[in-house]
């Protein structure tokens, strides 16, 4: 009998959605970042533009954001809910298991903004 050993990683994941794109939920990967859920959260906290929502007219269309000129954030949405939650589209602060060898696909993708990966 053959057995095979594989191994996990905690990764957590924001997702947003692009507002130039109502349907795309894409990104840059920022996996050096933080290295908890908590950290990602308050990395999120900390992109939110203090003054509150600002306006951009870039052409015939204006963007209401809410996230820092100029931040890796800038061009999305802020969810609902920082921890993603059944009632915020699966938008926000996600955690879940993967293996080692998907860990490289999910960093090659755009699906998510940020990685944060968790001690094994």
């Amino acid at each position: 009998m053959e057995k095979r050993t594989l191994k996990q990683t905690r990764v957590h994941k924001l997702v947003l959605n692009d507002m130039r794109d109502s349907g795309a939920e894409i990104g840059v990967l920022l996996p050096h970042l933080t290295y908890s859920e908590e950290d990602m959260c308050n990395f999120v906290e900390s992109e939110v533009n203090p003054e509150g929502m600002w306006h951009d007219k870039v052409g015939d269309k204006t963007y209401n954001k809410i996230f820092k000129k100029g931040s890796d954030l800038e061009w999305y949405n802020k969810p609902v809910n920082i921890i993603a939650k059944d009632d915020s589209f699966g938008h926000g602060v996600s955690s879940e298991w993967i293996e080692d060898t998907q860990l490289k696909h999910l960093q090659d993708t755009n699906r998510v903004i940020m990685v944060a990966i968790q001690d094994k």
